[in-house]
């Protein structure tokens, strides 16, 4: 239901782009830059080097490839071990980076190390929307396939959420009342400066979008789509989305007015989502289970829908499949978020 209503406003909103592209955008990696994440940080380094712009690659002081990173010609921003702030984990090495090297009148676009744009829609976008007073944005997010063919089918609800959800809250509301991604996040050096990260928070990206709200900024949806890896294992998928849920639930205090009509009702949703797989979906058709219907009919036709048009054609009939079960996968992320300590970390080598 959410995702049919969110469809229907979406179409509302288009991507304008002016003629000229903009020169004044920094291209900005964050990474723990150790062995787990190589293979997939070698690749988006060289896709951004595609774009002829600045690469800033942020790592903490000691991580274990930094002597690798100093040799792949990029900017290599180190945060001391005794830099101090409020913010932890990934948060606190954007903070820093904030802190000492963004400019006012520069444009900063965000990736994690498995995330690259494939197309420079984003470059047209930014000096039509600077124009009009808008300070941010946020990409489409479209998955590519790692290690795990079944993650990478399942990964594919972020983007059926992207030109549904966000594309609703942050183009045609103009406001990232959902929030915003940390791959492909588009920001303007002065609010960044003004704004900062120094959020102790597990979901730095969501509580950055609620301050952005609170202050009356506008945003865009760009069209430009963004390539982010889809996890190894489904352990690392469930993992990953309690640590969305926990932060996002943890900050909500923090959160406008304008979050809480919408974001209780999407955490229930999230609760709730194993009703809206395929096995009560068939179910709610026999007499017993009638009183299912309505909750379960136009979540598990949409899922059906996602599994046939959705996930590309590339991927086999029987591995499609798994699609019609991501409510129940996406469900668990509320029973293991109370597992989740602290950054949880996957695995992005490929």
């Amino acid at each position: 239901m959410k995702v049919t209503i969110f469809f229907i406003i979406s179409r509302l909103y288009k991507p304008r782009k002016s003629n000229v592209k903009a020169r004044n955008v920094n291209l900005v990696v964050v990474t723990v830059a150790n062995s787990r994440v190589r293979g997939a940080l070698e690749e988006t380094i060289e896709n951004l080097k595609k774009f002829d712009l600045p690469v800033y690659v942020v790592i903490d002081e000691g991580a274990e490839l930094t002597e690798w990173l100093r040799q792949r010609g990029v900017y290599l921003v180190v945060v001391p071990r005794n830099y101090r702030c409020g913010a932890i984990a990934k948060a606190r090495a954007i903070n820093y980076f904030v802190e000492n090297y963004v400019k006012e009148s520069e444009w900063y676009v965000f990736f994690d190390d498995d995330s690259y744009p494939l197309d420079d829609s984003f470059l047209y976008e930014i000096p039509y929307y600077e124009k009009l007073g808008y300070v941010c944005a946020n990409c489409v997010l479209y998955p590519r396939r790692g290690r795990n063919v079944y993650t990478y089918v399942l990964d594919f609800i972020r983007y059926l959420d992207d030109i549904t959800l966000f594309r609703a809250c942050q183009g045609t509301l103009k406001k990232p009342i959902i929030g915003f991604h940390g791959e492909g996040l588009i920001v303007k050096g002065g609010v960044l400066k003004e704004i900062g990260f120094n959020f102790k928070s597990l979901t730095e990206d969501f509580r950055f979008a609620q301050e952005i709200v609170k202050k009356g900024y506008k945003s865009w949806h760009s069209n430009t789509r963004v390539s982010i890896l889809s996890p190894s294992t489904l352990k690392d998928f469930i993992m990953q989305r309690a640590r969305w849920f926990k932060g996002i639930v943890m900050d909500l205090k923090y959160a406008s007015i304008l979050f809480y009509p919408l974001l209780p009702f999407t955490i229930a949703l999230w609760s709730i989502s194993f009703f809206g797989s395929a096995l009560f979906f068939v179910l709610s058709f026999f007499p017993f289970y009638k009183v299912l219907f309505f909750i379960t009919f136009p979540s598990g036709f949409i899922y059906m829908l996602y599994g046939i048009f959705i996930v590309p054609k590339n991927v086999k009939l029987h591995e499609k499949i798994i699609a019609l079960f991501v409510g129940v996968l996406e469900s668990l992320a509320p029973l293991f978020a109370f597992k989740i300590k602290g950054f949880y970390i996957i695995d992005k080598n490929v």
